[in-house]
């Protein structure tokens, strides 16, 4: 957890400000399109958090920004991952949660 970077902010207004390739791994965890009503501990959060659907701009600055990939998380079957180009999607098979990701292309001698 240390190496983990919390900015509080606009994610796309901060994307833009970064140099290409700066992160190992940007993660998006927005709030989801159709939300999960019987999560009883988001309900007191909701009115205070940024319904805005993740745009393909914040998608693009964050494959620019990341080294290996960007992963965003969502419900399993949401349309999300397919409208953001998303292509590779796992999750527990009985989880009704799935995080979608976009891997980067690295050089041969890197790991990923």
């Amino acid at each position: 957890m240390r190496r983990i970077n919390v900015v509080q902010g606009d994610h796309l207004e901060y994307l833009r400000q970064l140099p290409d390739n700066c992160f190992d791994i940007v993660y998006f965890d927005p709030m989801f399109r159709k939300p999960r009503e019987q999560s009883s501990s988001m309900a007191p959060l909701r009115p205070f958090a940024n319904s805005n659907p993740l745009s393909p701009d914040a998608v693009n600055e964050a494959r620019r920004v990341a080294k290996h990939r960007v992963v965003m998380k969502e419900n399993r079957f949401s349309q999300e991952f397919k409208r953001l180009n998303f292509h590779t999607i796992q999750g527990g098979r009985y989880s009704p949660v799935a995080y979608g990701i976009i891997h980067k292309v690295v050089a041969d001698n890197e790991i990923p």
